[in-house]
């Protein structure tokens, strides 16, 4: 996938702070005993592969879930 993100070494959607709601790929290991290397590495292959949760997805859910609530709290 770097070679799609052209002269940035990182993709756009890494950055310090942010959250994955998934990621998916291929978890590889590398070890090198002689310099104490030893740790794994996830290697996504498109962009589709890592998913940022949207602030306002959260906020809609969390807004439906309190309707339910208190339509289930009003019942008699």
């Amino acid at each position: 996938m770097n070679e799609a993100v052209g002269a940035d070494y990182y993709h756009p959607y890494v950055e310090a702070g942010v959250h994955f709601g998934s990621a998916t790929g291929i978890l590889e290991q590398y070890t090198k005993p002689s310099s104490g290397l030893d740790y794994y590495q996830l290697l996504t292959t498109t962009s589709d592969d890592l998913v940022v949760p949207e602030p306002a997805a959260g906020i809609m859910l969390l807004c439906g879930a309190a309707a339910l609530l208190r339509r289930r709290a009003a019942r008699p």
